[in-house]
């Protein structure tokens, strides 16, 4: 499996919207869209699962993408609770924000300095945030 800034589509779980791996840790986490996310490792081994569908810290209303840090965090855009969540590896809640301009966040990204990217398909704009989640730029 080539590790990395890998993402792929994922047909081999029912109703999964993405996968992605990291490099660092040798892991994958895969989004089925159902409030779940699967937590893979090595060629897409099967080792656990977290979250569930909610509105409380750690659940998902509507899960629409994934992306990984450098440090295994992850990061997921909830289109459906309006906010970017952010996770340790094995589903520790960390942090979760929004803002107002993000109705409907869609994709998510993080870059090596821990920068935070956003796609709003209600807006058709792109966010840049701040490590904390903090508004620091848009497009347009």
């Amino acid at each position: 499996m080539l590790l990395g800034a890998l993402i792929i589509s994922c047909c081999f779980f029912n109703s999964c919207n993405k996968v992605q791996a990291n490099q660092n840790t040798g892991q994958a986490a895969a989004n089925k869209g159902n409030g779940q996310d699967q937590i893979l490792s090595g060629p897409l081994k099967f080792i656990g699962s977290w979250g569930t569908r909610g509105s409380d810290p750690g659940q998902f209303q509507s899960p629409e993408w994934l992306a990984i840090d450098a440090t295994g965090n992850v990061f997921v855009a909830d289109a459906g609770a309006k906010a970017i969540e952010k996770f340790t590896f094995d589903g520790h809640p960390l942090m979760s924000f929004n803002d107002a301009q993000v109705a409907e966040p869609f994709r998510v990204a993080v870059d090596a300095g821990a920068g935070i990217y956003a796609l709003s398909r209600n807006a058709n704009a792109f966010y840049i945030f701040s490590p904390e989640g903090e508004p620091f730029r848009h497009f347009p």
